[in-house]
């Protein structure tokens, strides 16, 4: 697995290949998709947006005080854990601002916190959404060869255009469906669509909890962008920031490999309108007050989330035993007994954390001018990490960022201001 500086640059062109796989092979796996919603149109699409060549350039350097605290904050706020249950963590973002001759990294408190409000109401819900995760592919299996054989009644196939399949946030199957399988099957007397019917409602009635889980979703979504879902490696994940609005970087974080930091099809359009190489758009979309950079920065997996659990889980029944309240009231307690666990291995693990790995890609187009159809990948390291590898690096982009600023109701304070690592 790629991991350093070093083998970023002696593996520069497998990076690339993956680069170009994530974002220009996906969107022309996607073209027919996109041409039935724009009208045709996927193609000039593609060539207003979309880079004809990459390039991978000098790093970009942060200070390690800033790195220190931009990975501290989001471990701190942006995670969720709890007794018995999978470690969580959502994207943030953070905007890059001048001001007075000084330039800062600046995020907002509230999209910090955000993926751990979020989390904290999955929790409600968490052990049935893992059966349901559990059980998604057989389901969809089964619901196929249903399907199969219901072609084959035409009038039962017309009326099923009328049951709603799956709700809308969670994907799992409705109420609606359910009742309609378990009717259908109490009609049907014998034959395929009979056994295809039978063992779609031996699967749904292993599930529970459905509809409290498409209501918990729903209460999420009223303060994010996103949902959760639980990833193969065991982490519940929430794969967009809170807002997309105001920012230059985001997160792709709780992954071992950085080279999830790639953009998306979404990221590298927004990128190329920023950098005026499109003729379809006039001006800059999206993006903070830095535009035209865009940073996908990596907080890496190691270390931080098993050591949080297992001191979580050697405190299980003491937790458990105080979460006895309002929700909100639950909230607190768990975040007051869990926060200075966090901390703990913060104040141990943050150098082995940062050692040997790169933080991110910064992606950009060769110039600002139109028609510039290079993109330009800067990976992201902290200083330490600079002079570690100096000889080889031989040059550098430096980001003279003078502080690390959470801005939190209208006023902004330095990270150091609040926390004791």
């Amino acid at each position: 697995m790629i991991q350093n500086i070093v083998q970023v640059y002696e593996n520069s062109e497998e990076i690339l290949k993956e680069l170009d796989r994530k974002t220009n092979q996906a969107f022309k796996r996607q073209s027919g998709h996109f041409s039935d919603m724009i009208g045709g149109k996927a193609l000039d699409l593609y060539d207003n947006y979309f880079y004809e060549s990459s390039s991978l350039q000098g790093p970009v350097v942060l200070p390690d005080d800033i790195a220190k605290g931009w990975l501290q904050s989001n471990y701190l706020w942006a995670t969720h854990f709890s007794p018995g249950g999978l470690p969580g963590i959502g994207e943030t973002g953070a905007d890059i601002i001048s001001r007075d001759d000084q330039t800062y990294l600046t995020a907002n408190f509230n999209m910090l916190i955000g993926p751990q409000v979020a989390l904290n109401h999955f929790r409600e819900v968490e052990n049935d959404y893992a059966g349901w995760c559990s059980k998604e592919n057989d389901f969809y299996e089964a619901f196929y060869s249903f399907a199969e054989e219901l072609k084959k009644f035409p009038e039962l196939a017309e009326s099923f255009k009328e049951v709603k399949v799956n709700n809308r946030r969670s994907r799992t199957p409705t109420s609606e469906f359910i009742k309609y399988i378990t009717r259908l099957n109490s009609e049907l007397i014998d034959g395929e669509l009979k056994v295809a019917a039978v063992n779609l409602e031996k699967l749904l009635a292993d599930l529970s909890g459905l509809e409290k889980i498409e209501e918990t979703f729903v209460k999420i979504r009223k303060g994010h962008k996103g949902v959760p879902y639980i990833r193969d490696d065991g982490m519940i994940f929430i794969p967009t920031p809170v807002a997309s609005g105001g920012i230059c970087a985001h997160t792709h974080p709780g992954y071992d490999d950085p080279l999830h930091a790639m953009p998306s099809v979404g990221d590298i359009s927004i990128l190329a309108a920023q950098s005026g190489t499109d003729k379809l758009f006039d001006g800059h979309i999206g993006g903070g007050e830095t535009q035209g950079d865009a940073y996908i920065l990596h907080i890496p997996k190691r270390y931080f989330f098993d050591e949080v659990q297992e001191l979580v889980q050697e405190k299980a029944d003491y937790i458990i035993e105080k979460l006895n309240g309002s929700d909100e009231e639950n909230y607190r307690t768990l975040m007051e007994e869990v926060d200075p666990l966090k901390k703990e291995v913060l104040k141990r693990r943050i150098t082995d954390i940062m050692s040997n790995q790169i933080l991110g890609f910064k992606y950009s187009y060769g110039s600002k001018e139109q028609g510039d159809r290079e993109l330009v990948v800067n990976p992201v390291i902290a200083r330490s990490e600079f002079e570690k590898h100096k000889k080889f690096l031989g040059s550098k982009i430096d980001l003279p960022i003078a502080e690390y600023v959470i801005l939190s109701g209208g006023n902004g304070f330095l990270f150091k201001d609040i926390y004791e690592g």
